[in-house]
């Protein structure tokens, strides 16, 4: 009965879900902006961006490493943060590389990227998972630059550290490398 009823009206349903839609893309793209008019404080749960949010401010201050070690290579050891950070610490972050100690081709940058290519020189790696102890077991020198806090919302932030590290050894210490590789 409903469908006979739609069907009847195609033109009037067809506008209306086209307003409909149109309604909610701008409630959406606007969210940030009504949100401060309403006086509501956006979460990391309310807020439809979280997931994007902080990377230009982490990509600013990469971009301020970069500048203060000219003669250092970005360094990433994840695809999304790489991403983001190739695009927000540009031009400094055009001759980066990728760690990627679990040797899986699993994205364009552990394709075309891998720090195995390219292993001599210094870098600034930005990572939320790799230790001290870690490193220097595939780095010639290691040192902790800074850790990198951006705050996102009132409970949520991005937490990095950067380590000024130099001449890559090799993948073979890494517990997360394939037992045919060691």
């Amino acid at each position: 009965m409903v469908a006979t009823w739609v069907a009847a009206d195609k033109r009037r349903w067809l506008a209306w879900a086209i307003g409909v839609n149109l309604a909610l893309g701008a409630l959406l793209y606007h969210y940030h902006d009504l949100a401060h008019a309403l006086g509501l404080q956006p979460t990391r749960k309310t807020d439809p961006y979280a997931r994007v949010t902080g990377y230009r401010a982490l990509g600013q201050a990469v971009k301020r490493l970069l500048a203060a070690h000219p003669d250092a290579r970005l360094m990433g050891d994840d695809r999304k943060t790489f991403a983001s950070l190739l695009y927000y610490a540009r031009p400094l972050s055009r001759e980066a590389v990728y760690l990627n100690p679990a040797r899986h081709i699993d994205d364009h940058y552990a394709l075309t990227a891998d720090v195995a290519q390219r292993p001599q020189g210094r870098f600034i790696l930005v990572t939320r998972k790799r230790s001290r102890e870690e490193l220097e077991r595939w780095f010639a020198e290691v040192r902790p630059l800074e850790h990198l806090h951006v705050r996102t919302h009132p409970d949520a932030a991005l937490d990095y550290q950067a380590w000024w590290v130099r001449d890559f050894l090799g993948y073979l210490a890494s517990p997360e490398a394939p037992a045919a590789l060691e």
